[in-house]
């Protein structure tokens, strides 16, 4: 559940306390709850911290890793692409609280691995896309044996680099994507849902060597466009998705850094709006393509340093704030740097760095233990490894949390006891209020003689009848205008029979009780 939910929870019922009887007592009573709450929410969020890595040992020289839900069970899971071997799966037991892990034979050296529903029948599947074979080998999950299918291989273009499952031709099928490195094309591999298969693959040109493929909303128009990271062109080729022609368009392109090793696509600055970021691993910064909605193009580039030789970029939220970051595998560093959007400046905060493996080839932000917070994935090439950089609170959060929740609970206290304190002089002033409203207090009689008052004078029996109905009890009528309640029987006098009986000095007919204005 979001966090500031919880805390607004904790406040509504004093504070609904607090305005009920404020109400009650004609009291204007105004919270700053949502800035009660705003506070707790940053003293929750104040102590949070990286803990130091956890390495666990994957196959060789892993270079691609996705979180997800591997084996369809309700968790995530960590699966890696071993160029030297196959794919290793790091399979979440919710019982152990640990890894489970077991590998899955594809082709020679998968460079890049993908967890989602390929097949499109609502499973999970491992998909990864092997170099040197040129080909996309697919891993699908059997529902009925609970297990996985032997894998199957579809060509792809030559020395396919990265992979991408999505729904490339807006049909609402997921299809394969890859980036052919030696081709300097794309591969598209289309579900067809009649022959339950892929269809043979539809190649698109794009830049020079491109080393990284993603698929989403590009020019935020609702259709699903084809994004390469060109390493020899320094530049972004784009496929725009064409609805008219149902195909896509000649690539367009956009500079970005030197050697641009990694593109993705989301909202980067936080505005709604897709925007594009790459790793450059010659400038040892980052571009960031922010989408301008009013001229409906890209901004000019932003650039910001990060670590030495970036080679994978991620964009979530890595502080677990609410707002999208900025995160890449630094590969000659052996760190992630990251990038927190910082709400008030409309900024990115300079580069927080973490140390991880050797030689860190791939990044990854997600949800890696199921505690229902981000964690930080790095798969490391030479340590044969992936680190987890798991997002814990530190040790006084839930005690500096707790005590802020205390120090607020007291001021609705306090509140409430100035709130009930003046209920009665409260209403004095309103009854004095409207008395003013009508010049006079003499104004208010309309029994002119004792002999009338005593022709009204009601039985026991007839007082009683009239205090189930609401009414006054000494005209008979209906009230109209301010209104006297006897605090001992809570029987209903109009103001002007309740002046006229006090300043006769008369009681309440029904209790006997002093008339008390």
């Amino acid at each position: 559940m979001n966090l500031k939910l919880i805390l607004g929870i904790i406040l509504i019922i004093p504070i609904s306390c607090l305005a009920n009887t404020a109400q009650n007592s004609l009291i204007v009573l105004t919270m700053p709850s949502a800035m009660v709450t705003d506070h707790l929410y940053r003293v929750s969020l104040g102590s949070f911290i990286w803990k130091p890595q956890k390495a666990i040992s994957v196959g060789a020289t892993p270079r691609s890793v996705f979180v997800g839900d591997v084996n369809n069970d309700g968790f995530n899971d960590i699966v890696t692409a071993d160029f030297d071997e196959d794919v290793s799966i790091l399979r979440w037991n919710s019982a152990s609280e640990n890894w489970d892990a077991s590998k899955r034979y594809v082709g020679d050296n998968p460079h890049s691995v993908f967890i989602e529903d390929v097949n499109n029948d609502g499973e999970n599947d491992i998909i990864s896309v092997n170099y040197y074979t040129n080909t996309v080998s697919i891993i699908t999950w059997n529902r009925r044996i609970s297990d996985w299918d032997v894998s199957t291989n579809r060509p792809v273009g030559n020395l396919p680099t990265s992979l991408f499952i999505g729904d490339a031709n807006n049909d609402g099928q997921n299809d394969i994507i890859t980036a052919n490195n030696d081709d300097d094309e794309v591969s598209i591999l289309c579900w067809n849902t009649d022959l339950n298969d892929w269809e043979t693959q539809i190649t698109r040109s794009v830049g020079d060597s491109p080393y990284s493929v993603f698929l989403g909303d590009a020019n935020n128009d609702g259709y699903m466009d084809i994004i390469t990271a060109n390493f020899l062109d320094h530049n972004i080729s784009i496929l725009y998705w064409n609805a008219t022609s149902e195909d896509w368009d000649t690539q367009i392109t956009r500079s970005v850094g030197n050697f641009p090793r990694s593109v993705f696509m989301g909202d980067a600055n936080n505005d709604g709006l897709n925007d594009i970021v790459t790793a450059n691993r010659a400038d040892n910064n980052v571009s960031i393509l922010c989408w301008n909605e009013t001229i409906r193009n890209w901004n000019p580039q932003i650039t910001k340093p990060v670590g030495n030789s970036p080679y994978s970029i991620f964009l979530g939220d890595a502080n677990n704030d609410g707002l999208n970051d900025i995160v890449t595998a630094n590969i000659d560093d052996d760190e992630v740097s990251i990038l927190c959007w910082n709400n008030k400046s409309g900024d990115w905060d300079t580069q927080i760095t973490k140390a991880v493996g050797r030689r860190p080839y791939s990044v990854f932000l997600g949800d890696v233990n199921n505690d229902g917070i981000n964690d930080i994935v790095t798969a490391n090439s030479l340590s044969n490894d992936v680190s987890i950089l798991f997002y814990k609170k530190s040790k006084n959060t839930e005690e500096r949390l707790i005590f802020s929740i205390i120090i607020i609970v007291l001021i609705l206290i306090a509140i409430l006891g100035t709130v009930v304190t003046g209920i009665v002089i409260s209403k004095k002033k309103v009854l004095r209020r409207n008395l003013r409203r009508s010049g006079n207090e003499t104004s208010y009689k309309h029994i002119s003689s004792s002999k009338e008052l005593e022709d009204l004078r009601k039985t026991e029996a007839e007082v009683g009848i009239e205090k189930e109905k609401h009414i006054c009890v000494v005209h008979r009528g209906e009230i109209v205008g301010a209104v006297y309640i006897c605090p001992n029987c809570e029987t209903f006098y109009c103001m002007k029979c309740a002046i006229t009986l006090r300043e006769r000095n008369e009681r309440c007919w029904a209790c006997n009780n002093e008339i008390e204005l």
